[in-house]
């Protein structure tokens, strides 16, 4: 390169570049700080991201459990619905008492009462 001088740069020019330079440096601390605040948001969606996936596989383990207990409680009344068909019904109840009151079993006598009067026959 050779040492020749460079032109001298007239003095409105060289106002109008260290105003444009001074705006650039501006502009690229707004982009840095832009830049900043967009990584700050993105670690800050992430966070929530994770923590919304906790709550969701939370949430589908509890479903789970729920489904278990429905599951559960259905064989339960199915037990119990099949069980309840084991059970006398009201008209075979009335069957019985009308038998049981025609047989009138407080009339009936007793062993003792029968060796009593046996014993008394016999004298």
């Amino acid at each position: 390169m050779s040492n020749q001088p460079q032109p001298a740069i007239p003095p409105p020019l060289a106002a109008e570049l260290a105003n444009l330079n001074r705006r650039l440096r501006v502009m690229e601390e707004h982009i840095s700080t832009l830049r900043s605040h967009m990584e700050l948001i993105d670690a800050s969606l992430n966070e929530k991201h994770k923590s919304n996936i906790d709550d969701i596989r939370e949430m589908q383990a509890n479903i789970r459990e729920i489904k278990v207990e429905v599951l559960e409680n259905k064989q339960f009344s199915e037990r119990i619905t099949n069980k309840l068909s084991d059970f006398a019904n009201k008209e075979s109840i009335k069957v019985l008492e009308r038998y049981i009151n025609f047989w009138d079993p407080l009339h009936y006598v007793t062993k003792q009462e029968v060796e009593d009067l046996i014993k008394t026959r016999k004298r």
